[in-house]
């Protein structure tokens, strides 16, 4: 482990103290009997509280908290002159014509007091912020989804085992931002080979003070967001390593030296030995949120090939993807077998009804209206136009009817006996004869063969 002294220097309400600086590439994976890898995390949060918290930050309350620009920790487990030399081959036959989406889940985390709230409106800014840094590399975001979780615990403490295990959302595809007091930092995050590609554990924290426009300091443009991406999707930041060695290893960052020179945003060369003056405007610096502009074509490579090799599915929106389909997703670019389509006889979404005896679609089958005249639909009886009306002394039990040489007969159940009723004349239906039989229900009327059979 290197270690770097810094010297004092104070610029705006920032205030530069002896420090110590860790170059810290490390390994704290743990192989497990299955082969996958484990991360160490108590080994990082260690770490993380080694680096420098240098900054004054002004609270609402009006105290003041010193933090850290960058809570980032390197926990790869290959070795980056390999990485870097993958990416100059994978480059090479893989020319860049990127068009990627990546879908954003925001969680705002706030304490009881309400201390972190952040509106919906300062949310879809910090969107607008990384859509326009990372537009012109073919990189887009979309807030798929925002949520708010009250727990000053999670909020003040930094937990951040247990809000990730807790909200992340769907962490292969989906980019999971997440607003606290960050442990002390503007905000951290994690390269895509620092856990496996599920992991709950891959994300942004960001200090939610770093947000647009939510207080008035030097990193109040959201450039904080776009620097934690930067990480998220592989980069390093522009003075790793310092003047020495291969630096963020990437070919058209020029080297830079990684004093207090980091904060300061004027033209200077603190590595002669290397072309090119410090990257001062580049956005993996340190520099204050209105000096950085840019990221680097050679930037651009490094994270293709580590979305390509690391994340492969990241803005890969699993869903439904047939836009026949009820549940159709226009977001989803794979289909995950969810589609389902318009159903039941009436042929729409989420339909359940079938065809009844009659053949009518939603029908109740065969039933007796209450004005006494039967339908193959109950449900019909009440649009139906009663043209006539025969009434009986009698409920009646059972109906029945036939034609027969030009003309129209009914036979009706009664309780003692059967009525024959000539309804040739709709409007005038006649009682032609009855059948009595001893006092009981007449039922299961049938007729055929120009007879009339009757139950009782």
């Amino acid at each position: 482990m290197d270690t770097y002294i810094m010297e004092e220097y104070s610029k705006d309400n920032i205030m530069k103290t002896n420090y110590l600086f860790f170059m810290i590439i490390i390994t704290t994976f743990i192989f497990t009997q299955t082969g996958e890898i484990a991360v160490d995390m108590e080994k990082v949060h260690a770490l993380r509280s080694e680096l420098p918290q240098n900054i004054i930050q002004t609270n609402p309350d009006g105290s003041e908290t010193m933090i850290g620009r960058c809570g980032f920790v390197d926990i790869e487990n290959e070795g980056q002159e390999i990485i870097e030399q993958r990416i100059q081959d994978w480059t090479s036959s893989n020319p860049q014509s990127r068009d990627l989406s990546i879908p954003v889940a925001f969680h705002v985390i706030y304490a009881s007091n309400n201390q972190g709230y952040v509106s919906e409106s300062t949310v879809d800014e910090q969107i607008d912020v990384l859509n326009a840094s990372y537009a012109p590399w073919g990189i887009s975001f979309t807030l798929s989804s925002l949520d708010y979780t009250e727990n000053s615990s999670w909020f003040n403490n930094d937990s951040e085992n247990q809000y990730k295990q807790a909200l992340a959302i769907s962490p292969s595809t989906t980019l999971n931002i997440y607003t606290t007091t960050a442990g002390g930092y503007l905000g951290y995050a994690y390269f895509p080979n620092s856990f496996p590609e599920n992991s709950y554990m891959h994300g942004v924290v960001l200090n939610y003070l770093s947000l647009p426009n939510v207080s008035n300091w030097q990193y109040d443009e959201g450039d904080t967001g776009v620097h934690e991406v930067g990480h998220y999707l592989g980069l390093y930041h522009t003075f790793e390593g310092g003047c020495s060695g291969n630096g963020d290893h990437v070919s058209d960052t020029p080297a830079q030296d990684d004093g207090n020179n980091i904060f300061n945003c004027w033209t200077m060369d603190t590595c002669p030995s290397s072309d090119g003056n410090d990257p001062i405007h580049n956005y993996m610096n340190y520099t204050d949120d209105a000096c950085l502009t840019e990221f680097t074509a050679g930037q651009s490579d490094r994270i293709d090939y580590m979305l390509e090799t690391y994340k492969p599915n990241l803005g890969n929106q699993t869903g439904c993807t047939d836009s026949s389909a009820c549940n159709y997703d226009s977001d989803a670019t794979n289909n995950d077998g969810s589609c389902y389509y318009p159903s039941g006889c009436d042929e729409t979404c989420g339909s359940d009804l079938g065809f009844d005896e009659c053949g009518v679609c939603g029908g109740d089958g065969p039933g007796m209206c209450g004005n006494g005249s039967f339908e193959c639909d109950v449900s019909d009886c009440a649009t139906m136009e009663l043209i006539s009306h025969l009434q009986f002394e009698q409920e009646t039990s059972d109906i029945t009817g036939f034609a027969q040489d030009g003309r129209e007969f009914a036979v009706v159940g009664l309780q003692n006996s059967a009525s024959f009723v000539d309804i040739t004349d709709p409007s005038n239906p006649v009682e032609l004869d009855r059948i009595y039989g001893s006092n009981s229900t007449w039922r299961d009327l049938k007729y055929w063969n120009r007879h009339v059979y009757i139950g009782t």
